[in-house]
């Protein structure tokens, strides 16, 4: 299973009913860390096309909008960050 960024930039006006589709649906992922603000990186066995199609699918993000999913394949180095709790990700797991 692959392991990817996905950074977003909403280019509409926000409700908190666009946020929380947005969250839920990336925190649908086998794994997931939020640590920065509109950065996520997630574990999941969808391609980088399947990942932006499933935010379309749910509504998190439409033709306003920018995403971008990048593949992580090298170090992963990050400092101050947050996670949810039982994320392997940055925990050396």
């Amino acid at each position: 299973m692959a392991w990817y960024v996905v950074s977003y930039d909403l280019r509409r006006e926000v409700t908190q009913a666009d946020w929380y589709r947005l969250y839920t649906t990336l925190q649908g992922a086998v794994d997931f860390c939020w640590p920065l603000q509109s950065f996520w990186i997630i574990e999941t066995p969808r391609t980088p096309r399947g990942v932006i199609e499933v935010l379309v699918a749910n509504g998190a993000i439409d033709g306003d909008d920018g995403v971008v999913v990048l593949e992580i394949t090298g170090v992963l180095v990050a400092a101050g960050v947050r996670k949810h709790a039982g994320s392997r990700l940055l925990s050396g797991g």
